[in-house]
């Protein structure tokens, strides 16, 4: 008899807008865990160092099933104004809470640039 093997699922990193730390990331960068693509945000922009606008910048985790149809959902977003009007598949459970924090891009970008 044989038994079905389980998929394993990716998790892939995609950024739009002017994020000057993502030029020349032409394809999402793949991560076996969501830990660890939200550990690679932190690294970017969590710390020091410039930070996504939260007018012009998107960044969204992708978690995908390969080999699946239909299989991928966003399960992590920031969304600058202009990105809040589009539609991902069953993005609207994400949200942008980084783990070591506790807290959002937008509550660091708030703090960094007052508004």
């Amino acid at each position: 008899m044989r038994t079905k093997r389980a998929s394993r699922k990716v998790y892939l990193l995609q950024f739009d807008g002017d994020l000057p730390r993502t030029r020349g990331l032409e394809y999402p960068e793949i991560f076996s865990t969501k830990a660890q693509a939200l550990r690679r945000i932190e690294k970017m922009f969590g710390t020091t160092g410039q930070l996504p606008d939260i007018e012009d910048d998107c960044i969204l985790l992708w978690e995908v099933i390969p080999g699946q149809n239909d299989s991928r959902q966003v399960v992590w977003s920031f969304l600058g104004w202009h990105w809040m009007g589009k539609k991902w598949p069953r993005s609207e459970t994400s949200n942008d809470i980084l783990p070591r924090s506790g807290r959002s891009l937008y509550q660091l970008c708030r703090e960094v640039y007052g508004s």
